[in-house]
């Protein structure tokens, strides 16, 4: 090294430097490139699923509010309100289910939608029988004010 002039010896030092710098450069692509696909996965997985549960708990919300008031004055247009918002709940947890099935790393929402799923059966049953039981009353009220 001490026989070396001194323009190699500055060559050889600034070339050691560039490629130094190549190598950082390579490590942050590589860095950034990983953080690129992280926020994809983010914003297809996670933020999908912040929107389908909204959209679900919307529908179901919307739901219980209009059995509550067929449940009440038994007037048909509530009973057609809450159809549609449970088909709307009903479509919310198929999409659920089919970001699951894409994203496997979902398994909270995985564990929530069977339980809902299964949960909603429960309560489109409860809401067919609310609505044949509010029929019969309506149907009955309107024998006793004709025999009256």
């Amino acid at each position: 090294m001490k026989d070396l002039k001194l323009w190699l010896k500055l060559g050889f030092g600034f070339g050691l430097l560039i490629l130094l710098m190549c190598g950082l450069g390579l490590m942050a692509m590589n860095t950034l490139k990983d953080t690129r696909n992280a926020s994809q996965s983010i914003s297809e997985c996670y933020l999908a699923e912040v929107e389908i549960v909204t959209d679900l708990e919307r529908a179901v919300n919307s739901t219980i509010q209009s059995m509550l008031r067929f449940g009440r004055n038994g007037q048909e247009e509530d009973w057609a309100a809450a159809n549609k918002s449970f088909a709307d709940a009903r479509n919310s947890l198929d999409r659920a289910l089919k970001l699951v099935q894409a994203y496997p790393e979902l398994r909270v929402l995985r564990q929530n939608a069977d339980a809902t799923a299964q949960n909603m059966e429960k309560y489109q049953e409860l809401c067919e029988q609310t609505h044949e039981l509010q029929t019969r009353l309506i149907t009955l009220r309107l024998d006793m004010d004709k025999s009256a």
